[in-house]
């Protein structure tokens, strides 16, 4: 085991007897509070758990941790709040101002925590398509002159475009003519892709592309 664990679960072990330590202050005051037995125990979950969440969210998220923030220090206020409390205020059930006090930490517990959740959600979804700010700045301090992956594939995919080109050039299909009336009109009156009415009429994308930029040349073929 190294130091590094030891000291960990060292922090660990000290947190949980804090927690322990103060749940039970909050469990008192709350069945002072007229809580039953039961919900008392659940009243310090709802303020001691958000402040542990909370503690979790200011660590982990990347954007929004003021509001984290302010959750922290709020709940980890009305926790010191309740424990003086259960010690300063008399004996037996609490004054009415007192119970009144303890009875609206649920609702705005209730209030706060979804929008955390949310933003953690957001965060989450956000860091897993961010790109690497390192391998932007790369890109933009690159010359021009050099040639990126995403560049030589274009250029791969524009040669092969070019291949099919001549080899539809050097062996027309019979109904090549129907094939493109038909792809020309696919274009014209539906809202596919090329792509798709490559595939409709039996043909490549390149074609139809080819017929397209043609089309939009020659006022005989636009009016197909």
């Amino acid at each position: 085991m190294t130091r590094s664990s030891i000291d960990e679960r060292i922090v660990y072990g000290l947190a949980v007897v804090a927690f322990v330590l103060s749940y039970s202050q909050l469990a008192d005051l709350a069945a002072r509070a007229g809580y039953s037995p039961a919900m008392a125990h659940a009243w310090p979950l709802a303020v001691d758990g958000l402040a542990v969440v909370a503690t979790r969210a200011t660590i982990k998220l990347l954007r929004g941790r003021g509001y984290a923030r302010a959750l922290l220090g709020a709940s980890t206020t009305v926790s010191v709040v309740a424990g003086a409390a259960a010690h300063l205020l008399p004996a037996g059930p609490l004054p009415g101002w007192a119970g009144a006090l303890v009875a609206v930490v649920p609702p705005l517990c209730l209030l706060v925590a979804p929008h955390l959740a949310v933003q953690l959600r957001r965060d989450a979804v956000e860091a897993s398509v961010a790109v690497d700010p390192e391998r932007i700045e790369a890109g933009r301090n690159e010359p021009e002159n050099i040639t990126t992956g995403d560049d030589q594939q274009e250029r791969t995919e524009s040669d092969e475009d070019a291949a099919l080109f001549d080899l539809e050039a050097a062996h027309p299909r019979p109904d090549c003519d129907a094939m493109r009336d038909e792809a020309l009109r696919l274009l014209a009156t539906t809202g596919l892709s090329q792509r798709a009415v490559a595939r409709a009429v039996g043909t490549s994308e390149a074609s139809v592309r080819r017929w397209r930029k043609a089309a939009s040349a020659t006022p005989a073929l636009a009016a197909v």
